[in-house]
C-alpha cells in the first residue's frame, strides 16, 4: 500500500508540474530529479515479482493495472489543478 500511494503521490506532483509549463531546467530538477527519485518504480515491480511467486496471480493483476490506471488519473488530476490555478481550464 505505500508503494502505491508513494507513486499516487508522484504522479499527481507530476502532473502538476507538467500543467504548470514549468523551463526545460526547472522540469528536469523536479519533475525528473525530486519526483524521479519520490517514487518507486523499481518497488512497484518488486511488489508485482513478489505477488507472482507467492501464486498471487490475480491480486497482482489488479495491483498492476490499478497502480497504472489511478497514476493516470492523479496526473490529469494534477494538471487540472494546475491549469485551475493558471487560468487555463
Amino acid at each position: 500500500m505505500a508503494t502505491f500511494l508513494i507513486n499516487l503521490i508522484g504522479s499527481f506532483g507530476l502532473g502538476l508540474l507538467y500543467g504548470l509549463k514549468l523551463n526545460q531546467v526547472i522540469w528536469l530538477l523536479l519533475g525528473t530529479g525530486f519526483f524521479g527519485g519520490f517514487t518507486t518504480f523499481s518497488t512497484y515491480i518488486y511488489e508485482a515479482i513478489f505477488l507472482m511467486e507467492k501464486g498471487l496471480f490475480w491480486k497482482n493483476v489488479n495491483y498492476l493495472l490499478t497502480s497504472i490506471f489511478t497514476g493516470v488519473v492523479f496526473f490529469a488530476a494534477g494538471m487540472g489543478l494546475a491549469n485551475f490555478f493558471e487560468g487555463g481550464v
